[in-house]
């Protein structure tokens, strides 16, 4: 995170310098910021979409979803990295 320090700080509402301090607390679940991130430094540049799946308990079957799509495209056909969010 320290090298991408420039594409990581806009998204941020805390100090950087809290966030890395954050990061070493073990079992902290990952959250918005670590989210996009994950996306934006890590699977975007590979061209690699994220799916966020958000079980809840809200009434119903659907379950919610938050995408990220590469502004490129995708890289292959099923090129994702999905994840199940439970709250």
């Amino acid at each position: 995170m320290q090298l991408d320090r420039d594409d990581i700080e806009p998204f941020l509402e805390i100090p950087f310098a809290t966030v890395l301090s954050d990061i070493t607390i073990p079992r902290r679940e990952i959250d918005q910021i670590y989210l996009k991130s994950l996306f934006h430094v890590l699977l975007e540049p590979a061209g690699i979409g994220l799916e966020v799946l958000e079980l809840n308990r809200s009434p119903g079957e659907e379950v919610g979803s938050i995408i990220w799509e590469p502004k490129g495209g995708l890289r292959c056909e099923g090129a994702w990295v999905r994840l199940l969010f439970r709250p």
